[in-house]
């Protein structure tokens, strides 16, 4: 765990020093950084399941837009399982990509997000998840956006292959 805090800490401090120099003067400009969270829930099912189960998803991220409307990232994820009684916690870490749709005198930003995440679980359980989401950032201020999202993550465990799908909101500061 504190491996993966490191690697987003070294992370922040890359998106930061880049944001010195942000040449941005609209939220999805290229040279704004994008930091937010977002949380969630979910609907968990695969091989290893008779009936779907529930998830909980917390999720902070970091962003720098290369070019106008394209972001990439990472983004921590910890997650609660809960099926059959148990309940498992994973922790990871990975890189993301967004486009998000707009210009610079639009309010709303509708965007599509792939991200792929190594999570670590308890007893030595992980899993590499794949994920999809799209959503909306509803700007409530110059730098700052309300978010929604719905996503869709495969999960490559090394005991079973599970699917993962649900809603995530959130909020967006756009530093530039």
């Amino acid at each position: 765990m504190k491996c993966y805090i490191t690697y987003f800490s070294l992370l922040l401090l890359f998106f930061s020093l880049q944001s010195v120099s942000a040449q941005g003067t609209y939220p999805i400009d290229e040279g704004v950084l994008l930091l937010g969270g977002s949380a969630g829930f979910g609907s968990l099912g695969g091989e290893a399941f008779d009936n779907r189960t529930f998830s909980l998803r917390v999720s902070p991220e970091a962003s720098y837009f290369i070019r106008p409307n394209i972001a990439i990232g990472g983004a921590l994820n910890f997650s609660i399982n809960s099926f059959d009684g148990e309940t498992d916690t994973f922790f990871g870490l990975g890189p993301q990509a967004a486009y998000y749709f707009g210009g610079e005198d639009d309010l709303v930003y509708p965007f599509v997000e792939a991200s792929i995440f190594f999570l670590a679980g308890p007893d030595e359980l992980s899993s590499l998840t794949y994920r999809a989401a799209g959503g909306i950032a509803y700007m409530i201020s110059r730098n700052v956006a309300i978010n929604g999202e719905l996503f869709f993550q495969l999960d490559d465990t090394n005991i079973t292959d599970t699917n993962n799908f649900g809603l995530d909101i959130g909020i967006k500061v756009f530093i530039y």
